[in-house]
């Protein structure tokens, strides 16, 4: 009885010795996974930080285009809106023309004619 409870302890304490030799090996392996982790954590509060800005930034810029699109006016009706009032005013033809200057700038000419100087 005496040397299976003997040959028990030293199972035990071989096996202890081992786990503690693998720790040794791979506490540097360890070390590095854990500073990696740590990084890659850090990394992903900033990326999620900056999504949370960057969300934000977004409702913000749709609030604000929901706000300015009441302000629009719509400009084709405009000025049909405008011709009609000048050619009962005395005017001819369609005065006010869109014309396209560039793909950003839009320019509106007066092309105004009135009977007084036919």
């Amino acid at each position: 009885m005496m040397l299976s409870t003997k040959k028990k302890e030293t199972k035990i304490k071989c096996d202890k010795m081992l786990w503690e030799h693998l720790a040794f090996l791979v506490k540097d392996e360890i070390a590095d996974y854990k500073a990696k982790d740590a990084a890659i954590e850090a990394e992903i509060k900033a990326i999620e930080k900056e999504k949370g800005t960057l969300r934000q930034n977004y409702l913000d810029k749709e609030a604000e285009i929901k706000k300015e699109s009441g302000n629009t006016v719509n400009t084709d009706e405009a000025f049909e809106s405008m011709n009609a009032m000048l050619k009962d005013s005395g005017f001819r033809a369609s005065l006010f023309v869109r014309n396209r200057v560039s793909r950003t700038v839009m320019r509106w000419f007066v092309m105004a004619i009135s009977r007084s100087s036919v």
